[in-house]
Parts: C-alpha cells; structure tokens; sequence
C-alpha cells in the first residue's frame, strides 16, 4: 500500500511538490529503490554491503539508512 502511494509520479511528483512549497528537494530514490526501481527494506550500504536501510514500519530508517540518508543529503 505505501508502495502503491508514491509510485505514481516517483520522485518527480515529489520533487514538484516540495518547488511548490518553496522547499529543497533532495533525490534519494535511486538509493533506497530495487533494480526494478521498486521500494526497498535493504539495499547497497554507503560500505558497498547489501544491508538493511529501513525499519520493519517501511518508513523509518535503521541507523545504516540513516547514515546513507545523510550522504545524499550533503551531496
């Protein structure tokens, strides 16, 4: 159902939400999706490790995403 909630548009509906509201918007998709551009609980760790990113919730991310999170964020 999350899944279902952001495919449609991806990140460009996203993008041209947050430009709307005058907020910076910074691209992660490509880091926390699969090969078939689809949501993602583990991934490539920032260390080149397939690890987990995300939480059980699917929205939260573990300490490992955090960290990934934080380098597309200083990119």
């Amino acid at each position: 159902l999350r899944q279902q909630r952001l495919q449609p548009g991806g990140p460009e509906l996203l993008r041209e939400r947050a430009a709307r509201a005058d907020v910076r918007f910074v691209e992660i998709w490509e880091g926390f999706v699969d090969e078939q551009d689809q949501f993602a609980a583990s991934g490539a760790a920032l260390d080149g490790q397939i690890r987990r990113l995300r939480i059980s919730d699917g929205v939260h991310f573990t300490k490992t995403g955090a960290r990934k999170l934080a380098h597309y964020v200083e990119r």
